[in-house]
């Protein structure tokens, strides 16, 4: 008998352990420490919570569906599932997973490249694919919408009219389909604010330096003549020693600009184009940036080499320029490269 009684005590002791030992699986955790493997996994349109849960202990996120599906039943959660894509781990907790559910699905980014020396027109083009709006309808955003930002950056104050050309800085982005033109806006402003003063085009107090939309203009045209970064400082020595001279900048990114497309050379009829844009026929700067320039752009803006030379001449296709301090100088180099 008191064998028998032993052999029981024994049985019973042994489903207590064992009944603790499930405790954290079923009624916490799932069982298992630490996150495991990423799973992207696809709830589409009618799909059931029953039909998510069997998947999910398919793919290991949860030990068992069907205690998740209790779980989700108590806290209603069952009743919020929204199509789309969610991620999941491996190893989850219950409480992890209920909790990813009841936030909804991923919310995609698309990430958009804007290249230096974009202007608004070309950035108006490439948000159109990722915002799925007509580009001229944000092409007109841009160009009427720098008051809307003015109390958030300070420094548009010196920006006379309402565009935003030059100052949607170029870079990698991220972004939502269903955000807005502003919200992108938003985004290149701070990363312009953001370069503008590593540059020290905007002080550390926040203030835009002396000559602030002038040198933004000389930087847009820098960055359409360059081609080579190491270059540019010398490049924007040469316009600001033809400003210093009262010569004409005769840039012909100006001319472009005016024409609203790139040439791959510019004819006697084109450098003839009525606009305050073109540098052939006007002196001084443009009214405006002309696209949308980069890092060492406006920092060739800011710290120009310290040079005579007021002309330049491109040697070959590797974009490099030959500079010269006299016209005569300036002829012989465009007879030698221009062959």
């Amino acid at each position: 008998m008191r064998a028998k009684i032993g052999v029981r005590i024994l049985v019973l002791i042994a489903i207590v352990g064992f009944i603790l030992a499930a405790l954290p699986v079923l009624f916490n955790e799932n069982g298992k420490s630490g996150r495991g493997k990423e799973k992207i996994i696809e709830v589409k349109q009618g799909m059931s919570f029953y039909e998510l849960s069997e998947i999910l202990e398919k793919e290991k996120v949860v030990s068992s569906a069907f205690i998740l599906r209790k779980k989700a039943e108590k806290d209603g959660i069952d009743r919020m599932l929204s199509p789309g894509r969610y991620r999941f781990f491996e190893n989850s907790s219950y409480e992890d997973v209920l909790l990813t559910i009841k936030k909804g699905p991923i919310v995609e980014q698309v990430k958009i490249t804007i290249p230096e020396g974009f202007t608004n027109r070309q950035v108006a083009e490439r948000l159109s694919l990722v915002l799925k709006r007509d580009s001229r309808e944000i092409l007109n955003y841009l160009n009427s919408s720098k008051n809307e930002f003015v109390s958030r950056y300070p420094f548009l104050l010196e920006v006379p009219g309402n565009s935003l050309e030059g100052l949607l800085f170029p870079d990698t982005y991220y972004l939502k389909p269903q955000e807005s033109e502003r919200e992108a806006v938003i985004k290149m402003l701070e990363n312009f604010e953001k370069k503008a003063l590593e540059v020290g085009l905007i002080s550390q107090d926040g203030k835009p330096v002396k000559g602030f939309y002038e040198k933004l203009i000389i930087a847009s045209i820098v960055e359409k003549e360059a081609k080579v970064d190491e270059e540019r400082p010398i490049i924007a020595s040469v316009f600001y020693n033809r400003l210093k001279k009262g010569m004409k900048l005769q840039s012909c990114a100006t001319v472009e600009y005016a024409l609203g497309f790139s040439k791959p050379s510019l004819t006697n009829e084109d450098l003839k184009i009525e606009s305050p844009y073109n540098t052939y026929l006007y002196e001084g700067l443009p009214p405006g940036p002309i696209c949308n320039p980069g890092k060492e752009s406006l920092n060739a803006a800011m710290n120009p080499a310290s040079t005579d030379f007021i002309y330049f001449v491109l040697k070959d296709e590797s974009g490099r320029h030959y500079f010269a301090e006299t016209y005569s100088e300036f002829l012989k180099a465009k007879a030698r490269y221009r062959r």
